[in-house]
């Protein structure tokens, strides 16, 4: 199954656009990229990551550690049509560690889960970061 990744679809979802309320966070003051994103498509294995609970519960932790030690800034699986999903780092992550990490992923070694890595510049918009994340304080978004 081939699948395509179209960059609008990407920029589309970190864009933010109309901002105005007074109450708005700051947007982030530094957007110098690049930015980072691991994409998620079908492996020739897919199944399993839907028949294997296992797989599936140490394929979202991976994420969900990324996630706790603030190296995200979005992620998650894609609605209607194309299965698996994405997930765009902070800039400034090491690009290195993160790329093993994920190829470390049991739905990755199985091959339920193909990865492609994509850097991309912030080009408009607006972007929040949340400068307060530590891994001590960080959480699921309200």
């Amino acid at each position: 199954m081939k699948l395509l990744v179209r960059p609008v679809l990407l920029m589309s979802m970190i864009a933010v656009a109309g901002c105005t309320s007074a109450d708005a966070p700051t947007p982030a003051a530094s957007l110098e990229g690049p930015f980072f994103a691991v994409i998620h498509t079908a492996g020739p294995q897919v199944e399993r990551l839907f028949a294997e609970e296992e797989m599936r519960d140490a394929h979202r932790g991976l994420y969900t550690d990324f996630a706790s030690e603030c190296l995200t800034l979005f992620g998650g699986a894609y609605r209607g049509g194309d299965p698996l999903g994405i997930t765009v780092f902070r800039h400034g992550v090491d690009e290195d560690a993160l790329r093993t990490r994920v190829e470390a992923d049991p739905a990755v070694t199985a091959g339920a889960v193909a990865i492609a890595y994509r850097s991309f510049d912030f080009q408009h918009g607006q972007l929040f970061d949340r400068t307060d994340c530590t891994p001590e304080t960080n959480g699921a978004l309200s």
